[in-house]
């Protein structure tokens, strides 16, 4: 299970809220929980403002 699936169930928020909280759509969310798609400098920033974990983290 990847990290941020892993932090988005353990703040039981659904695809969508998270997806929501970093304006990018379900879809993409969704490739980057499956490691299809590269965490980039932008989203691992919008992570770190929602989880609180250093953009390293990512």
């Amino acid at each position: 299970m990847s990290t941020i699936r892993r932090l988005r169930l353990l703040s039981n928020m659904s695809q969508g809220q998270l997806a929501q909280k970093l304006n990018i759509s379900q879809a993409y969310l969704s490739l980057l929980e499956r490691d299809k798609a590269p965490v980039t400098p932008a989203i691992a920033k919008k992570l770190d403002e929602v989880f609180g974990f250093s953009i390293k983290f990512f």
